[in-house]
């Protein structure tokens, strides 16, 4: 039998033995939420889940207890988040990429060079524009929680160091299959190609591509640094990711002091997968010292990048939902 009928079953399982218990008291009603995610349970997400469910628990006198899913238990992100949007899950973490498919306005995340460092990054997150785009999640039966990481996916290659748009010029880049990740490598020069996460070692190893793009930690752990020894921490691509919940649970399920116990708590689980992301960050630059990895980082003339991928923002931007553009809007005045 196919993988999604297996799913579905699991799906209908868990409604049926997941009903929260409900004492005959109102005063000491439990309510049990499940937040599912797809990443292993050593990950910085699960570590951050944790601590929001301890939180959680701890200012509703235990009255809401959230049931953590890790290892894609509950299905992989575009599966548990059409949960979410049903309320048969109740939270759905996901990187920006996939909370695209379901909030349009997290297709801004996926724009070349919106940023340039973290402090950016942060006066989004934590400010008016980010609001902006997590309450558009409204409009898609989710609510917008909060955004966190702030890990960019910068180039790693075996030719030379990236220190301009020209340097770009002919490298055969690695790349997601998105399409605009795809555009923005070729306005600036090199040629993108589709590899297999589990090809790439050899890819690289036999020319077949020059590099890739990623975090240090994720390049590192695919031991690519093995191969490629220039690091440029341009900031390509932002990682984003989004703590969302079901929408329906949130109206049917909390009472507002339960609403007011959730909504502070996020704060601890940013904290706690930021600080996470961080640390493993620093672990793995390190091993990429010890590789002998080149490791530029900068400073970078962000006009020049901004001009060279203007073809990617003519066609992109006025794709996106009216809030995203004037997310970017605003962002364009800040740039240098």
């Amino acid at each position: 039998m196919s993988r999604k009928y297996w799913f579905w079953i699991l799906v209908f399982f868990i409604m049926i033995v997941g009903v929260p218990f409900t004492s005959s008291s109102s005063a000491d009603k439990t309510i049990t939420l499940k937040l599912a995610h797809d990443a292993p349970s050593t990950h910085a997400w699960q570590l951050g889940f944790l601590k929001f469910a301890e939180s959680v628990s701890k200012k509703t006198n235990g009255q809401v207890n959230i049931q953590i899913y890790p290892s894609a238990q509950l299905g992989v992100g575009r599966e548990y988040m059409e949960l979410c949007q049903k309320g048969v899950v109740d939270f759905g973490p996901v990187t920006a990429g996939v909370a695209g498919s379901f909030i349009p306005a997290m297709n801004f995340f996926n724009l070349p060079f919106m940023f340039k460092d973290r402090a950016s990054v942060k006066e989004v997150y934590t400010g008016p524009l980010g609001r902006k785009l997590l309450d558009t999640a409204e409009k898609h039966k989710l609510k917008g929680l909060s955004l966190n990481t702030y890990c960019f996916r910068s180039p790693l290659n075996s030719k030379r160091p990236i220190k301009t748009v020209a340097d770009f010029k002919g490298l055969k880049m690695r790349l997601m299959e998105v399409p605009i990740h795809m555009e923005t490598f070729k306005a600036l020069g090199s040629s993108p190609v589709a590899i297999p996460v589990s090809e790439l070692y050899m890819a690289l190893k036999m020319g077949a591509a020059d590099g890739a793009e990623n975090n240090f930690s994720m390049l590192s752990l695919l031991k690519l640094n093995e191969i490629c020894k220039y690091y440029s921490t341009l900031p390509v691509f932002l990682s984003a990711s989004v703590m969302t919940m079901s929408l329906k649970t949130w109206n049917e399920k909390l009472d507002a002091s339960q609403k007011k116990a959730i909504m502070e708590s996020v704060p601890v689980l940013d904290e706690t997968i930021n600080y996470e992301y961080d640390r493993l960050e620093e672990v793995h630059r390190k091993v990429f010292i010890q590789e002998g990895v080149n490791i530029y980082e900068g400073p970078f003339d962000m006009k020049s990048f901004r001009a060279a991928v203007k073809p990617v923002y003519d066609k992109w931007i006025p794709m996106l939902p009216p809030e995203a553009q004037e997310v970017v809007t605003e962002l364009q005045k800040k740039w240098d």
